[in-house]
């Protein structure tokens, strides 16, 4: 009776079972390392199907979670976010809701971007948002502010839908553990739980970039990159970065194979979405406009440029990060070794040392199609990586514009994850698990620690607006104000989440009827601050007019102001002290 063989099983491999003769894996990778030579020698990557630390797909035998836990997880998750985050951002405000609530309402404030002499905001942008809203200011009509959170939750829905998507896909692609990890992550960082819900260009650029990564790495080629295409010329031209995955697959690696499907899906996509931009940009500036090209204009050849808006050193982006990501940022930044370490046993394949029966000698094929499996994290820490170096090196930074990396961070932290689970092997299996723990504690303080420390502005404004529309026993006497009635802010102006939190009409005890505006007061700050829209029937007539007492170079406009003794309402933050002339102390004065 011959004596029974050893096998090693490389790692990520699946275990053959007992009664398993050895000879069956054995010709099975002998006839898929054939393949592999030769479908690479002929340019056909598209047949090779494992996943990055299994040789084939059967050998992930991890489970992954059910499309239902995960959709129950994010709909609670991203309508939380909705409702308990704050708007970090105040172009948020003036370049976004004020452009969609003049759209809905008639009304709003206006910043220079918007002017047609300088046309660097898209319109068509806005127009995404504004049917949702439209249907929504008819649904919830005694609320704006029900508008402004029921809008968040559908943007939130969307950020969801996005991850969803990218989570099956690195299932299919990575493995289903990976998956696990990154649903996690991405379901638990505050970075995400911030950014998700925000009406910004770069969270558009994000979660398309998300569906990008998606159809990628399921090889649907023409949606990828139509996916690229609009969050990029849609949301933010220099999202398009983001698309060199696609880019270097398609026309470098497999360029034999992809080259002409690349050009033709580009053109398709760039002429789809470049139409509908121009189209609409077009009709409401009144003149001929694309407005990425703007942009890019502005920011790059202008001269002006936006470090008019303040300079940062590079440590900003550094503390951004720390503070949004925490501990998953170094796993982040060492996950391509760490998976390296993994890949390459987990891809040696057995070889039969005929007619002896001692143990199976090993060898690893370093090919193109070795790699195959490694490209797509090395692709997606490329892209961030670009990103990073390009960001990092301009002089004017803003947390936001690190948003659209954020999955690639998480990705690159579930490979670690998965990576250093497999190095550790069986003894320490609990250390991922806990640094996964530690990365969700710190980002849920992070997150309660921002909305108990800052939240109090948006509810603030919730009371004012309940203040004017509420109706109750003891209706409030607007008699002695002005029509309409004048709400003024200085130094806070930066804060006010925007005109949805403005009631359209308040009617007092008496029937009397007034509009309710916002004005700006003077105080310290010296830049340009944005001025009312003008009234008109159509809203065309309102987008084209060239406003006066606009620049580029964020210099102060003083017709903005109003006189302090014409406010009915000062909406202002009183921590004991003054600001001097420009900034008293209001509450003292009353």
């Amino acid at each position: 009776m011959a004596p029974a063989r050893r096998r090693r099983v490389p790692v990520g491999e699946r275990p053959p079972s007992v009664d398993e003769p050895t000879v069956s894996l054995e010709s099975e990778a002998h006839r898929y390392e054939r393949r592999l030579d030769r479908d690479a020698g002929n340019g056909r990557w598209d047949v090779l199907r494992g996943k990055l630390f299994h040789l084939l797909p059967s050998f992930d035998d991890a489970e992954p979670f059910a499309d239902s836990f995960m959709l129950k997880l994010l709909s609670s998750v991203r309508i939380a976010s909705a409702f308990y985050t704050v708007i970090n951002d105040c172009d948020e405000t003036y370049n976004y809701w004020e452009a969609l609530h003049l759209m809905v309402y008639g009304r709003g404030f206006q910043t220079w971007e918007y002017s047609p002499v300088f046309a660097i905001r898209s319109w068509f942008y806005i127009s995404l948002h504004y049917f949702p809203t439209l249907f929504l200011s008819f649904l919830l009509a005694d609320s704006k502010v029900a508008v402004f959170y029921t809008l968040r939750v559908l943007l939130g829905f969307f950020h969801g839908a996005a991850e969803f998507m990218l989570t099956k896909a690195i299932a299919a692609r990575l493995g289903n553990t990976i998956s696990k990890f990154y649903f996690i992550i991405t379901l638990t960082s505050v970075g995400t739980f911030y950014a998700g819900s925000a009406f910004l260009p770069s969270t558009f650029a994000m979660i398309m970039n998300m569906f990008a990564l998606a159809f990628w790495l399921q090889e649907r080629w023409f949606w990828s990159i139509l996916s690229v295409a609009t969050g990029a010329l849609v949301g933010w031209p220099f999202a398009a970065v983001l698309g060199l995955p696609i880019v270097l697959e398609m026309v470098v690696l497999r360029r034999h194979q992809l080259f002409w499907t690349f050009v033709k899906y580009a053109a398709v996509a760039g002429s789809l979405v470049l139409s509908a931009l121009y189209t609409v940009d077009s009709h409401y500036y009144g003149k001929h406009v694309i407005a990425p090209l703007n942009i890019v204009l502005y920011n790059v050849i202008s001269g002006n440029g936006p470090e008019l808006y303040g300079v940062e050193p590079f440590t900003y982006y550094l503390k951004n990060l720390v503070l949004n990501w925490s501990i998953a940022l170094p796993f982040a930044l060492v996950a391509l070794p760490l998976a390296l370490y993994v890949y390459i046993p987990s891809s040696i394949r057995p070889v039969v040392d005929e007619g002896k029966t001692k143990e199976i000698v090993e060898r690893p094929t370093m090919t193109l199609a070795y790699w195959y499996r490694f490209m797509p994290i090395v692709l997606i820490g490329l892209a961030a990586f670009v990103w990073a170096f390009i960001f990092f090196s301009q002089p004017h930074k803003e947390e936001r514009f690190l948003t659209p990396i954020y999955p690639h961070i998480a990705v690159l932290f579930a490979v670690a994850l998965y990576a250093l689970r497999t190095i550790i092997k069986d003894k320490f299996y609990v250390i991922p698990l806990s640094i996964l723990l530690v990365f969700a504690v710190i980002s849920t303080m992070r997150g309660a620690a921002v909305f108990r420390n800052y939240n109090g502005v948006v509810e603030t404004h919730k009371q004012f607006y309940d203040h004017f529309v509420v109706f109750s026993e003891k209706k409030r006497d607007f008699t002695r104000f002005s029509d309409p009635i004048r709400v003024c802010t200085g130094k806070e102006w930066h804060r006010f989440p925007s005109s949805f939190f403005l009631p359209e009409n308040s009617i007092d005890k008496h029937g009397n009827k007034r509009k309710v505006e916002l004005e700006f007061i003077k105080s310290a700050f010296k830049g340009i601050l944005p001025k009312h829209y003008p009234i008109a029937k159509r809203l065309s007539d309102v987008t084209r007019a060239i406003p006066d007492a606009m620049n580029d170079k964020n210099e102060e406009e003083p017709e903005r102001y109003v006189p302090v003794e014409t406010c009915d309402y000062i909406l202002d933050f009183d921590d004991g002290t003054s600001g001097g002339p420009d900034e008293p102390n209001y509450a003292q004065r009353c």
